[in-house]
C-alpha cells in the first residue's frame, strides 16, 4: 500500500493514483466514476490507492460527467509538417464555428506520447480528441478501449474501436506510378518513408499493386527509405544517384521528400522533367511554388480534417449510441510541370524493365 502524502506537501493528481494502482489515468477516471467497463477488483484497488494517497478531485473532476471545457485537442506527429498544418487549420475553423477552442499536441511520432495525449481526456482537460497516428493504433488499443471521452483517429485502425478517418493511400501511390508511365517514363525509382509506419506500408502496397497489374518490377537499387522530410528526400535521392543506375521517373512518398529530391537531382545536373519526372504525395501548397511546380497525389488533408471534426462534434453533441464509424477519402491526381509528357507511352522499354 502506498504511503499517504502529508497535507500541504503537494496536490495528489490522478496520475499519482494511476501509478500507485498500476493502471492508466483513464482507468482511474472510469473506476472512480463507477464505470461498468472496469472490473470490481480493479475498481477496489484504485479506490484503496486513492484513499491512501488522500486524493481529492478538483472541481472539474468532481463534475466529471457534466463538465464541458469547450476545448478539443488535436494530436499530430509533427507540428511543422504542412499536411498536419492544413488538417489543424480545418479543424480549428470548425471548432471556432462551434465556439470551441483547439489545443494542439505534438507527439513526435512516438506511441508513448500518443498515450499521454489520450490522458488529456482521462483528466478532462479537453472534451474530445482527434489524433493522427503514423503507426496505426495497434499500440493504442488498450488505451483506446478504456478512454473516458470521444476520440477520432486519422490514420489506419486494425480494428475499428473508435471513429476513424482514413485515406486510400495505396490507391494514391498506384495513381502516381500509372501517371509516370503515362507521361512516358520507363525506368522508375521509389523513395519511401521509414519502415514500420502506416503511410509507408500503404504506399509500398500501392506501388506493388501497380507493378503487378502491369507485370513490372523496380530494381532494388532504385529504392530508398528515409524520413518524411525535405532533408530525407534529399539524402534518398543522393543515395539513388550514387548507385549509378539511370532512372527517368521518381515517386516520393510525400511532397517534402520530393522537394528535397528535386534539389539533389538538379545538383547532379539533371533536368526536371526532361531527364527525370518527379511526383510526390499529399499535394501541399508548396507544390505550386517549386520549379517546376511539383506533380502530386492529393490525399485530401483538409477533407480528412473536416470529416474528423464532424465525427467528433457529432459525439460531443450526444450521438453516443452508434457503433464506431470509419470514413475513407479517395486520392486525387494533381499533375503539374514536374511530370510534363516528353515522349509517348509507346516509346517505353519493350523489355518491361523498370
Amino acid at each position: 500500500m502506498p504511503q499517504s502524502i502529508r497535507p500541504g506537501e503537494r496536490r495528489v493528481t490522478i496520475t499519482d493514483v494511476a501509478k500507485a494502482a498500476n493502471v492508466s489515468s483513464a482507468t482511474v477516471s472510469l473506476a472512480l466514476n463507477g464505470s461498468p467497463r472496469i472490473s470490481v477488483e480493479t475498481r477496489q484497488r484504485v479506490e484503496r490507492c486513492a484513499r491512501a494517497l488522500r486524493y481529492q478531485p478538483n472541481h472539474a473532476a468532481a463534475s466529471l460527467r457534466t463538465q464541458v471545457t469547450r476545448t478539443i485537442a488535436l494530436a499530430v506527429p509533427d507540428i511543422g509538417n504542412p499536411v498536419y498544418i492544413e488538417i489543424a487549420r480545418t479543424v480549428q475553423q470548425i471548432a471556432r464555428q462551434r465556439a470551441y477552442h483547439l489545443h494542439l499536441i505534438s507527439t513526435e511520432s512516438q506511441p508513448s506520447e500518443e498515450v499521454h495525449a489520450l490522458e488529456t481526456l482521462a483528466q478532462r482537460s479537453v472534451d474530445g480528441l482527434i489524433m493522427i497516428s503514423l503507426h496505426g493504433a495497434s499500440a493504442l488499443d488498450a488505451s483506446l478501449r478504456e478512454v473516458a471521452g470521444p476520440v477520432v483517429i486519422i490514420g489506419h485502425l486494425q480494428d475499428v474501436i473508435c471513429d476513424n478517418v482514413t485515406v486510400a493511400s495505396a490507391a494514391g501511390a498506384a495513381l502516381a506510378i500509372q501517371h509516370l508511365w503515362a507521361v512516358g517514363c520507363s525506368a522508375l525509382a521509389f523513395v519511401n518513408g521509414p519502415a514500420g509506419t502506416w503511410p509507408s506500408s500503404e504506399r509500398e502496397k500501392g506501388v506493388q499493386n501497380a507493378l503487378r497489374a502491369a507485370d513490372q518490377t523496380i530494381s532494388p537499387v532504385l529504392r530508398a527509405e528515409e524520413d518524411f522530410t525535405t532533408e530525407g528526400g534529399h539524402r534518398a535521392a543522393q543515395h539513388l544517384l550514387a548507385q549509378g543506375v539511370c532512372f527517368d521517373g521518381l515517386l516520393c512518398a510525400n511532397d517534402l521528400m520530393a522537394i528535397g529530391a528535386m534539389r539533389a537531382l538538379r545538383a547532379h545536373g539533371l533536368r526536371i522533367p526532361e531527364d527525370v519526372a518527379v511526383i510526390g504525395m499529399d499535394d501541399i501548397r508548396e507544390c505550386q511554388f517549386t520549379t517546376p511546380p511539383l506533380s502530386s497525389v492529393s490525399l485530401m488533408a483538409g477533407e480528412r480534417g473536416r470529416l474528423a471534426a464532424q465525427l467528433l462534434f457529432d459525439r460531443l453533441g450526444g450521438d453516443s449510441g452508434t457503433l464506431p464509424r470509419q470514413l475513407t477519402v479517395s486520392p486525387v491526381l494533381m499533375p503539374r510541370g514536374s511530370t510534363t509528357p516528353r515522349r509517348t507511352p509507346a516509346a517505353r522499354d519493350e523489355r518491361g524493365h523498370l
